[in-house]
């Protein structure tokens, strides 16, 4: 017979955290600092983190699909001003090919996974849980969000 592991907040733990190997229960909202999200379905789900990105990456997208200046000027214009580095790079040309925002930090975060998890019948799906080491790395891509969102402002504001 296995013991049952539980969360330091006593729930039962459906999986430990691959950084800090604390015991976690993501559904019971009790997990270590680590925890991310879910990545279900190709969406990252279930992250108090997402909802704010989530606002800036539409309003980022919006503004460079929106863009009256080609959004090659754009990047030049960025280049020039020695701003645009590879990330920054990736998230104006993400935005103008309409990228999802979980594509988007897929690729930008080295998340760590959980176990995957599938189901099947009415709500069946697959999917991971992440986990996230280092909170800067997502911080720095809301300031890029930013920053970029307020230099294209100012450069399409120069075109006119």
């Amino acid at each position: 017979m296995s013991k049952i592991k539980k969360t330091p907040e006593g729930n039962e733990a459906t999986e430990q955290c691959p950084i800090c190997d604390r015991w976690n229960a993501p559904g019971a909202c009790d997990h270590c600092e680590h925890y991310f999200g879910a990545y279900w379905d190709w969406e990252i789900i279930n992250s108090d983190r997402m909802e704010e990105f989530d606002r800036a990456w539409r309003t980022f997208t919006d503004l460079v699909q929106d863009l009256k200046t080609p959004v090659d000027t754009v990047t030049d214009e960025l280049v020039e001003l020695d701003v645009l580095g590879e990330q920054r790079k990736y998230l104006l040309q993400s935005a103008a090919d309409g990228e999802s925002v979980s594509c988007v930090l897929r690729e930008l975060l080295a998340f760590e996974e959980g176990s995957k998890v599938a189901t099947e019948g009415m709500v069946s799906g697959e999917g991971v849980t992440l986990y996230l080491d280092s909170p800067s790395d997502f911080t720095s891509i809301m300031d890029d969000i930013k920053k970029l969102t307020e230099l294209i402002k100012k450069i399409e504001a120069e075109q006119k």
